[in-house]
Formats: C-alpha cells, structure tokens, sequence
C-alpha cells in the first residue's frame, strides 16, 4: 500500500516501475502507463514530495474502498458528507483533511480520484 504521506521515491516505486513511468522536462510531473496515474510533486527545501495524485484506474482503491467505477451513493456512505460540492464540467466531491484531501470526480460514476496535500 501506499500514503499520500509517504515519500516521492516510495510512492513510484509502489505505484509503478521505471518502464512504465514518463517524467516532464522539469522533472516534476510523472505519468504512470500514459495516464493511469498522474503524480505532480513539489519541491521543498531540495526534498520532493507529493504535490497531487490523480488515478484514472479503477484497479486502485482508497483506504476505504473507492475506485473509479464506484457510484456517489459508494462515495457518500464511505466518506460522509463532502466539505465542499461543485460542478466543474464533472460533478465534484471534495473532502478535506487535517493535512490532505481527497476529490472525486464523477459523471454518473466516479471517473478520476485526487489526492492533494493541504
């Protein structure tokens, strides 16, 4: 398993292999099989870390079960009401957390979960 808390380098190797992974020029942006996975990182002090991660693939689940594929009804029961709702093109959840956050996207169904740090 893998934590939004964890380091860059745990996080890539878990989530992916360096056959499957791409960087941008700057370094900061890996896409995991294309766009199965896209990580932003962050620079702080020379030490990367987990800026946002956004998952297209309905193989991954959150700690609580959720994974593109699952209904707004699934979302609502595993994580409550959300602490902010809006339609941006996609019907969003957002669930803030001491100091991270979750947001799911859907369009009838849950299409795209992001992790971001506060």
């Amino acid at each position: 398993t893998v934590s939004v808390k964890d380091d860059i380098d745990t996080i890539l190797s878990v989530i992916g292999t360096e056959e499957n992974q791409t960087g941008d020029e700057s370094g900061n942006i890996y896409y995991i099989d294309t766009d199965r996975m896209v990580l932003f990182t962050e620079e702080v002090d020379g030490v990367k870390s987990l800026g946002q991660l956004t998952i297209h693939d309905e193989n991954v689940k959150t700690a609580r079960g959720i994974s593109v594929g699952s209904t707004e009804e699934e979302v609502r029961a595993a994580y409550g009401e959300p602490s902010s709702e809006t339609m941006e093109g996609s019907h969003i959840l957002n669930y803030d957390f001491e100091d991270c956050g979750i947001t799911f996207a859907l369009d009838e169904k849950v299409v795209a979960i992001t992790y971001f740090k506060q």
